[in-house]
């Protein structure tokens, strides 16, 4: 779920960003089923565009990244908290850079 969308700032202008901040959601098509994501809803991720001058850059911040391990099958529990281990000591960050560097060439196509 997408939680928060700002943009600042302009081709007009020196400087300009787009920030955005998702949730994990459960499927909004399926009620009452739980959160199909290896966080819980207590996660969030925040993604940032950023252009200052000629330079663009990119980021992915993660916040409270705990496993979603409530109403899950052993198979999704072992993989859950697997994936948050992995993200905690820094190994999910290729992840974030494809998407991240997705995120800038998109950008500069606009420009």
């Amino acid at each position: 779920m997408i939680e928060r969308l700002v943009s600042e700032g302009g081709a007009h202008t020196a400087e300009e960003y787009v920030l955005m901040t998702v949730r994990p959601t459960g499927d909004p098509r399926k009620a009452g089923e739980g959160i199909a994501h290896f966080y819980t809803d207590k996660s969030t991720s925040t993604f940032i565009v950023r252009r200052d001058g000629l330079v663009v850059s990119a980021g992915a911040h993660g916040r409270n990244e705990s496993p979603n391990n409530e109403n899950v099958d052993l198979h999704d529990k072992i993989r859950n908290t697997a994936i948050a281990l992995m993200a905690r000591v820094g190994l999910s960050g290729g992840q974030w850079q494809k998407l991240i560097n997705g995120l800038i060439d998109f950008q500069e196509e606009e420009q």
